[in-house]
């Protein structure tokens, strides 16, 4: 399940149906409130972790690209090296994965059939602060069929330690 954490409570979204036109995620919120004593809260304390964005773009006779890959700056360089590995790796291993379908669909198309693949990814920043960082990383895909599809994926990260956490580590 995909959700992020925002200063009222937890998001949790889907939109498998989200068009080309279409960039809302469809979102279920959930206040903190309502968990009253189930909840695990996390003794935290502020911490601000800078985000800022490196970008590829791959113009190909078989694919273009333009990806966006958040990098996380902390004063902590072991968890942030940890955190934007961990997340560059997930973009660009997406990215390479469509590359090679591109270039095999490529190789075997007619004239008619030569349209570029596209892949595009960008992020949003959801929370940032109390030593956690949520990001929300969406993904578009283009193969040339009727329309291109939307995927998103979360990292909610525990900044005093790197730890990408799960929905069940939450509660």
């Amino acid at each position: 399940t995909n959700y992020y954490i925002t200063g009222d409570g937890i998001g949790i979204y889907f939109n498998p149906y989200q068009t080309y036109s279409d960039n809302n995620l469809y979102d279920f919120k959930i206040p903190y409130d309502i968990f009253k004593n189930k909840i695990r809260m996390l003794d935290t304390s502020p911490i601000v972790a800078q985000v800022d964005t490196q970008t590829i773009t791959k113009n190909k006779k078989y694919i273009n690209s333009i990806i966006n890959i958040p990098i996380v700056i902390t004063e902590n360089k072991d968890i942030e090296k940890k955190i934007n590995n961990q997340i560059k790796q997930d973009i660009m291993n997406g990215y390479y994965k469509i590359e090679e379908e591109a270039k095999k669909f490529y190789e075997g198309a007619t004239i008619d059939e030569i349209k570029p693949y596209i892949y595009n990814v960008n992020f949003e920043v959801k929370k940032n602060g109390d030593n956690m960082l949520s990001i929300i990383v969406t993904y578009y895909q283009d193969s040339g069929g009727a329309h291109g599809f939307y995927e998103n994926e979360s990292y909610n990260i525990y900044m005093k330690n790197g730890e990408n956490l799960s929905l069940k580590q939450l509660f």
